[in-house]
């Protein structure tokens, strides 16, 4: 019988053995968790939220459909007013492509997205925007005369035509094409019917679903500085706040610029 009691008394203090281990394991396991905690997550940069929310695809429809839209309606309207879209037949040095644009900043989106993935977001394409946005600002639509950063320069075709922004695929002339590229030119009939309400309320979807911070008025400014902007943005975990302090001064120069 004693030697039954001796084997219990093994038994449990093997068990009580056990149990200390394990809650010194664990007392040691918390200690080295509450030393070294693990890194917080990393803040979703711009393009973190782009992808993440399809909102390439989302704003490059609404901008497209505009477009299509605007075609339609004008081509109507030419036909009504037997008036040619002369713009089909244009074999004339893109004036079109060398003067002032202003786009939300949705629209340089696609855009950005297009350059990233083409290997073409480089400082030597950042200094032309610079440059163009910076000239852009400061002179009036009137004075403004140069190729587009995304005009290729040999076969004057566009390099982001898929996604240019509503306000390069919404204008249309019935006047002779080689007169957009003349600067003394007085007869340019153009024809555009712009529909500001429509692209500023999918500027405001997108400020919402990119977790922008909101503004007194439109994420809006000149194409080369809202695409400058993006790429800038783009890597930035506080692209929001960097953005919200941007956009503003863009504004005034924009606005400055146009009522020259």
């Amino acid at each position: 019988m004693s030697g039954t009691k001796t084997g219990t008394k093994k038994l449990a203090g093997a068990d009580r053995a056990k149990r200390e281990d394990k809650r010194q394991r664990r007392a040691a396991q918390r200690a080295e968790a509450e030393a070294h905690p693990p890194p917080a997550p990393a803040a979703p940069t711009l393009g973190d939220v782009v992808r993440r929310g399809t909102l390439v695809w989302s704003t490059s429809k609404a901008t497209r459909a505009l477009i299509r839209e605007t075609d339609a309606h004008v081509r109507a309207a030419a036909k009504h007013l037997r008036l040619a879209v002369s713009c089909d037949t244009c074999n004339a040095p893109k004036g079109c492509c060398s003067m002032t644009v202003v786009a939300f900043f949705h629209e340089a989106i696609p855009i950005v997205d297009r350059l990233r993935r083409e290997g073409r977001d480089t400082p030597e394409l950042r200094a032309v925007l610079a440059s163009a946005a910076h000239e852009m600002e400061s002179r009036s639509p009137d004075t403004y005369r140069r190729p587009c950063a995304f005009l290729e320069p040999t076969t004057e075709r566009c390099t982001v035509y898929d996604q240019r922004p509503s306000e390069c695929g919404m204008a249309f002339v019935s006047s002779p094409p080689i007169n957009c590229s003349d600067p003394a030119a007085m007869s340019i009939d153009k024809y555009a019917p712009h529909e500001p309400y429509r692209a500023q309320d999918t500027e405001r979807a997108f400020e919402r679903d990119a977790r922008l911070i909101p503004l007194k008025g439109p994420y809006m400014g000149t194409l080369p500085r809202m695409v400058l902007l993006c790429l800038e943005a783009w890597d930035r975990p506080d692209y929001a706040q960097y953005l919200a302090e941007q956009i503003p001064l863009v504004a005034q120069r924009t606005i400055a610029a146009l009522h020259q």
